[in-house]
């Protein structure tokens, strides 16, 4: 059974949560609006007045963590890229004081190095936030029960933004589905925020508030970022860093691949079975959401309940022969896999949490696994967003130590089989068996990214720092 750990700082010294003035994404991920809207906008030079004055009339409107999550209506976000926030008249000594990555920007050579964004992945075939886009400097995020809601809402900021003289340089539509792409059961296994006034899942890991929320103990019992600025008003204090990307997800590639490597028969229901089983090995789960270190041999009946809380040493499978030592889900969250002990890796690995609040994007794909092996040239994947306090311990970490190591968990040459970005993208991928391992050679990207970009939200005072800011950028 997985083990409910707190990470060091859990108290946060004893200070609750001020959930009026965190942004509601920081620590809801409003299932119940399913419909989202994300506006990626740009600032004209010498607009920063203006922007000033729509920030201002946001800043009331702006959904924080203390509204129920279940209640109906609209739920709106905002966030802002360095560029962005230079836009608003923050001082050099202020905007020097953000973490090099979030200066940095996700598209600079040096975080494509860390990130593995390189070939078909690089920026500069990316459609939102590489060099040849337009530079984006806000985001502002809408949610709402349902399509014509969240239309009329989309329509209504538009209209604001433009009289502020904001430009829509992109938008993305994402939606909440119980499955992703490639068919599998998503957004399992959350970390819960101590503090949080989320119920908390039955044996969810409890993580330090300050590893997603900046102003409070983190993980180590530190709080290693502050922003202040020059009126001494620390505006960084209940803000967070929000990462964007847009991964798009070539399902019938994926699963041409699958039954390609499977054993077929010849019998569409048996081959299809055969499919389904190397699929669930890259993943880690069955489409069900069902673990492999429960269920090895079987996914779980169409509705049917099954075991989510396990750890991979705990529940029986150091040796990755029931979930191969290089899944998905691994390299995603290795819980107690590493040395010396488990205590020890369950402490590590939640140091490195992320809170994820993507959504797919583009229609479904046929509903029979067999059928979608045809392509149907429609544009779909993932809106991957991630809520961390450090995006280089966290986010960036991830990306580069787990899912793009090619020396993972002792392997040799392997990467992320789903998610890899790195130069050869996955290529092959190991499933322990005794007594002999198999081998799958030669396999496609699965998964490209089509752009992205870092993103600090503030916390709501600071939203009426920042409409407060002089319209020029000061010295």
């Amino acid at each position: 059974m997985a083990r409910s750990l707190v990470t060091g700082g859990a108290d946060a010294g004893d200070r609750p949560l001020a959930l009026d003035d965190i942004q509601g994404l920081v620590l809801f991920a409003y299932a119940a609006q399913p419909c989202a809207a994300y506006l990626h906008l740009a600032i004209p030079e010498g607009g920063g007045a203006r922007a000033c004055s729509w920030i201002r009339g946001m800043e009331p409107r702006v959904t924080c963590a203390h509204k129920p999550e279940a209640s109906g209506g609209e739920r709106l976000n905002v966030a802002f890229t360095w560029e962005g926030l230079a836009h608003l008249g923050l001082t050099e000594r202020e905007l020097g004081l953000f973490p090099r990555e979030f200066r940095h920007g996700m598209a600079n050579e040096l975080r494509t190095r860390v990130l593995g964004d390189e070939g078909v992945h690089h920026p500069s075939t990316w459609e939102l936030g590489g060099p040849k886009n337009p530079k984006v400097h806000a985001l502002l995020m809408i949610f709402a029960d349902d399509a014509p809601t969240l239309e009329a809402s989309v329509a209504r900021e538009r209209e604001t933004l433009h009289t502020h003289g904001i430009a829509v340089v992109h938008e993305d539509r994402g939606e909440i589905r119980e499955r992703e792409h490639f068919g599998f059961v998503d957004g399992i296994e959350q970390p819960h925020v101590v503090g949080s006034p989320r119920r908390r899942p039955p044996h969810s890991v409890e993580v330090a508030a300050g590893e997603f929320v900046l102003g409070y103990d983190n993980a180590y019992g530190e709080q290693p970022l502050v922003l202040r600025g020059d009126d001494a008003t620390d505006f960084g204090e209940n803000g967070s860093f929000l990462v964007y990307r847009k991964l798009a997800q070539d399902v019938a590639g994926f699963w041409r691949a699958m039954y390609e490597r499977a054993e077929t028969t010849g019998d569409p229901d048996a081959d299809e079975r055969a499919a389904i089983a190397i699929a669930a090995r890259i993943v880690g789960r069955w489409p069900s959401g069902a673990p492999l270190v429960h269920y090895p041999d079987a996914d779980v009946a169409d509705g049917a309940p099954h075991r989510a809380d396990f750890a991979f040493v705990e529940s029986g499978d150091p040796a990755g022969l029931r979930c191969p030592l290089g899944a998905h889900i691994r390299r995603a969250n290795p819980r107690d896999m590493f040395p010396p002990d488990a205590e020890s890796s369950l402490k590590s690995v939640a140091r490195h949490r992320l809170l994820r609040r993507g959504r797919t994007y583009g229609p479904p794909p046929a509903a029979r696994v067999r059928d979608r092996v045809h392509d149907d040239e429609v544009d779909r994947g993932l809106l991957f967003l991630a809520i961390n306090a450090s995006i280089r311990r966290q986010f960036e970490f991830i990306q580069q130590t787990w899912i793009n190591s090619p020396k993972f968990a002792g392997l040799y040459d392997e990467r992320d089989p789903l998610v890899a970005t790195a130069k050869g993208g996955p290529a092959c991928f190991t499933i322990q068996q005794s007594p002999v391992r198999k081998r799958l050679l030669g396999l496609p990207t699965f998964v490209t990214t089509r752009g992205g970009a870092y993103y600090f939200v503030p916390g709501r005072r600071a939203l009426g720092w920042l409409a407060a800011r002089s319209a020029e950028p000061r010295a």
